[in-house]
């Protein structure tokens, strides 16, 4: 029996919001979106018409989020939850909600802020996590092509070996213990454009994370189907001597 693999909800989030990045963009006029302030509170009060998926930040505070009217599909900690408003859920600090709009719904949130300021760009920094000048924004700036990693996330996993620690010699399992990944990819039989196209994988992977990235959240889903597949083929149970992949070279 093949073990289930457990994807925390955050990493499923980041690859939706990943994936919809290459999809028409929503925006929101003044009347969809309004913004309300009384008595330390902020409220933000947003109709989407059915269909519409929306991915929001994170919150930094405990909140209130009402479904006022309509029916959506939106991820907690717990899986993902159908709701017909009227209907009032609680969320916690560090919240990161993934909304689809099932009918046209209206939906309200409500949490408490310290700052007197109206201004929304003061109001989200009290309550939202700040973002990067943002891989997740269209016409972003960051020299990170999210849709360019998947894809060559997918040629690397495409051109991948079958193969695991007992199917190796003594010495290609030396090379790959020290971390020696070229030589050891030579010797297994990768071509030179395979090799090439992992080397500028592994130099993505850095090149995000030096951004303060995590790029792995952007490929959970092929990652995930990629992984559920090798261990279908590790009769000896040896996938975790043989699936890490070499960042440094150790030799």
């Amino acid at each position: 029996m093949v073990a289930d693999v457990v994807v925390p909800m955050s990493d499923k989030v980041n690859a939706l919001k990943c994936a919809m990045l290459q999809l028409p963009q929503w925006q929101p006029s003044d009347d969809d979106c309004r913004h309300y302030f009384g008595g330390g509170i902020y409220a933000r009060w947003l109709a989407r018409p059915a269909g519409t998926t929306i991915v929001g930040k994170v919150h930094k505070k405990a909140h209130l989020y009402f479904v006022v009217s309509g029916t959506i599909a939106v991820t907690t900690d717990e899986g993902i939850r159908q709701i017909t408003g009227p209907e009032i859920i609680s969320c916690k600090p560090g919240t990161q909600r993934a909304v689809v709009a099932i009918t046209d719904a209206i939906c309200v949130v409500f949490v408490r802020v310290e700052t007197d300021s109206q201004d929304l760009a003061d109001v989200e920094d009290e309550i939202v996590e700040p973002m990067p000048e943002s891989p997740y924004l269209p016409g972003n700036r960051l020299p990170f092509d999210i849709p360019s990693f998947r894809q060559l996330t997918s040629q690397v996993i495409a051109a991948e070996k079958v193969g695991f620690w007992s199917d190796w010699s003594v010495e290609q399992q030396e090379m790959y213990q020290r971390g020696d990944w070229r030589a050891f990819s030579e010797s297994r039989g990768y071509s030179t454009e395979e090799i090439a196209a992992y080397s500028l994988w592994r130099d993505k992977i850095l090149q995000a994370k030096n951004l303060g990235l995590n790029p792995f959240s952007y490929i959970v889903d092929l990652t995930t189907a990629a992984a559920l597949a090798n261990i279908k083929l590790d009769v000896h149970g040896e996938i975790s001597k043989s699936s890490h992949a070499p960042f440094e070279d150790r030799s």
